[in-house]
């Protein structure tokens, strides 16, 4: 333990000088190729040690057998194919002509799923054995899993090393390569060696066609994020520890490589998180702050509250950057907590890695979402009624998924349980949160879901979910309502109902996305046209008189407000401004300018084509929702029933009895009235009707016309041939 501490701290010390070695890029006037994958390489496959000083240039590899890179088996991106084995050795030989002409020095590599590799004997890089000091033995797996990137389209990860370490003449690069088990199906080892020369004459041979040269780099308006796992891969699960500094000198200041970390200095977990955007080349993460001990560690960064759980986000198939911040400013000027975000750039493992968004996660807090405290012992009474936080998302590894029992067009959406833990929440707890759920679910499919007394508003914060609804819709988020959409409930003695919120994961939103319709500026989200999963309540709430007057009201002040068009456009003004100078080093690392990422609907030549689209679409479907708000009219679809619902009042009755029914199909209507003998007093065939709601009055008279004698009596409603519902009714 003590020499991996030790290593990763002189790995640290080190980032500051190899940073420091950066600002020298702007003296590189080309890059050329002086190791190929391809080139022809000596191996040894790991059955066996290489032999001592296998990887110094005097060593004697004659033996070795000599063959086209890259070396392994799987996944058909080996040209030379050798024998399953838990690693392999190899060797190539390169001249160095002039080193007066080289500024930087630059291995990529391509494996599957550890590597060393050495320069004249000199380690330069290093992944998949964190806890190693010294070289691994030929028969040591890898650490943690890892794969290959070029047979799927993608690019080799890079790795500066020092150029002081190539000689005059011939330099020999050695690499040994591990895989995670014997078993495995594949491994592969693709390695090339770039130079940055200072001058426009030409000394080696021409990069391949994806190599993207290293970002110059010296300051940025923005603070500047560290991280270095120690030769670890980030995986997607579980975390793993690494290092991460911090510098930011504050508002009007540079941030520049080489000074001290002033925000933080310290230890982080981090892991890659997302779904489809685990895909993409730039990653994103989650990280937590810990101290020496391992243990959790609240922190405040870049003035953001103290807190141990945060987001790098890096926006990828976000051209403009900014998809997420932007929904989180309107959620928070709608008067909501949202996550609160700060502009970063990053630098992995000595690498630029682009402009990225540190954010907070959406967690119980003080500062973030606010509700009580739940303890294992709240198990009863008012402290087991909050709070908790949930969301509608696919299901957890970890537990605390359900499926609700209502389904919209055949498709059924998950519950997922955030706070309490799923490893924490206690048995009674979950029921409570899942019983809370279902009464809600059951509320909305009642047609009486605008009762002020029973209605949808005695369970639910109409309000939060009014502006839910409208950041969705004006946003037309094509995850909207299905993925990551999140609620959270007080307890009682809170007010004790169900909001909707807080906003998260905007980043294909605002016409950023060409299927589900989500290039258009006109039509709704809450459809359900995407992959389904959409909960049927946004469409039962959309036939409610109640919920559609109060949504013009808000959508018709908020238009007069916050959400004006000239206010949007200027704020999304402002965010370009202060990434003017990052975006242009972001998209030098990630050259998707011009291209298409999935799932774009528009792509632009230039950062500022993709802000101008951004700003037209907003305007556009401000615009559209207007007018479709304007004209909503609530439209009840009866299919939402779950049976024959009826309410007889007033009861006890003197005079006439009300009978109000709803029919969720067609069918034939009988009803009659039982004194408590079972003798049939009255008797009304509506015969064949549709499905709808149905209002009739009874004037108390007897089939034979006369007024029925006080006491009580039975009323029975059949539907289609069943009888549906007895009910006690008192004549008095």
């Amino acid at each position: 333990m003590g020499k991996t501490i030790y290593y990763i701290a002189v790995r640290v010390i080190c980032i500051f000088f190899i940073f420091a070695g950066i600002s020298t890029q702007a003296q590189t006037n080309h890059w050329e190729s002086v190791v190929y994958d391809s080139d022809s390489w000596k191996y040894h496959v790991g059955t066996t040690a290489p032999g001592a000083g296998w990887n110094q240039p005097g060593f004697d590899d004659t033996i070795w057998p000599q063959g086209q890179g890259g070396f392994g088996y799987g996944d058909f991106d080996d040209m030379t194919v050798i024998p399953t084995t838990l690693s392999v050795y190899i060797r190539i030989n390169f001249d160095i002509t002039d080193l007066t002409v080289i500024e930087e020095a630059l291995l990529q590599a391509d494996y599957d799923d550890a590597f060393i590799a050495y320069l004249n004997g000199q380690e330069i890089a290093r992944s998949g054995f964190s806890g190693w000091t010294t070289e691994p033995s030929f028969n040591t797996p890898a650490d943690q899993l890892h794969e290959a990137s070029m047979y799927s389209g993608g690019i080799p990860e890079s790795f500066k090393f020092d150029k002081s370490l190539l000689i005059q003449g011939s330099n020999v690069l050695a690499i040994q390569i591990h895989n995670q088990d014997l078993n495995s199906s594949d491994l592969t080892s693709r390695f090339f060696v770039h130079l940055g020369i200072n001058n426009a004459s030409s000394y080696y041979r021409s990069t391949p066609t994806w190599f993207v040269a290293p970002v110059p780099f010296q300051s940025s308006n923005l603070p500047l994020i560290f991280i270095e796992t120690g030769g670890q891969n980030i995986p997607n699960d579980p975390r793993i520890i690494a290092d991460m500094g911090i510098v930011n000198n504050g508002i009007g200041q540079r941030n520049a490589l080489g000074d001290p970390f002033n925000e933080y200095s310290g230890k982080i977990s981090i892991e890659i998180r997302g779904s489809s955007s685990q895909g993409f080349p730039k990653k994103n993460y989650r990280i937590e702050t810990q101290d020496a001990l391992g243990l959790n560690l609240n922190v405040p960064l870049l003035g953001m509250p103290a807190e141990n759980d945060w987001v790098l986000h890096g926006p990828f198939s976000d051209k403009s950057l900014m998809r997420n911040v932007l929904t989180f400013h309107i959620g928070e000027k709608l008067g909501y907590y949202a996550p609160r975000t700060r502009f970063v750039e990053l630098f992995l493992n000595n690498e630029y890695w682009g402009v990225y968004v540190l954010m907070e996660t959406i967690k119980k807090d003080i500062n973030r979402v606010d509700v009580a405290t739940l303890n294992p012992i709240d198990v009863s009474g008012d402290q087991l009624t909050g709070g908790y936080i949930i969301k509608v998302d696919r299901a957890d590894p970890e537990g605390g998924f359900w499926e609700s029992g209502y389904s919209n067009n055949g498709s059924k959406h998950g519950y997922q349980i955030v706070y309490p833990k799923p490893t924490d929440v206690m048995p009674e707890q979950m029921n409570y949160i899942k019983n809370y759920v279902k009464d809600f679910e059951t509320l909305l499919w009642d047609y009486k879901i605008d009762d002020p007394i029973t209605g949808y508003s005695s369970m639910a914060d109409e309000k939060s979910f009014i502006d839910f609804f409208l950041v969705n819709e004006l946003s037309r988020n094509v995850d909207a309502y299905r993925l990551s959409s999140f609620l959270y409930k007080e307890k009682i003695t809170d007010g004790g109902k169900l909001h909707a919120g807080p906003l998260w994961d905007f980043n294909l939103a605002y016409g950023n996305a060409d299927y589900c319709e989500g290039w258009a500026t006109s039509g709704w989200a809450y459809v359900g046209n995407c992959d389904g999963g959409v909960p049927f309540y946004w469409a039962r709430l959309l036939s409610s008189k109640r919920f559609i007057e109060q949504l013009k009201l808000r959508w018709t002040a908020l238009r007069q407000a916050e959400l004006q068009i000239p206010l949007i456009h200027n704020y999304i003004d402002s965010v370009a401004s202060v990434l003017d100078e990052s975006q242009k080093r972001n998209f030098v690392k990630w050259p998707y300018l011009g291209k298409y990422v999935w799932p774009n609907s528009f792509v632009g030549n230039t950062y500022q084509e993709e802000v101008d689209y951004l700003k037209g679409w907003v305007e556009a479907r401000f615009l559209a929702l207007d007018y479709q708000i304007q004209n909503l009219e609530p439209v009840f679809d009866y299919k939402y029933l779950t049976n024959f619902e009826t309410q007889i009042y007033p009861n006890p009755f003197v005079g006439n009895l009300n009978l109000q029914y709803a029919l969720n199909r067609t069918g034939e209507v009988k009803i009659s009235i039982l004194n408590t003998l079972g003798q049939e007093v009255y008797f009304k065939d509506f015969g064949v009707q549709q499905s709808g709601v149905y209002d009739y009055e009874w004037d108390g008279f007897d089939k034979w016309g006369k007024d029925i004698s006080r006491g009580m009596y039975f009323v029975m409603v059949s539907h289609l041939n069943d009888v549906k519902t007895i009910k006690r009714i008192i004549k008095r």
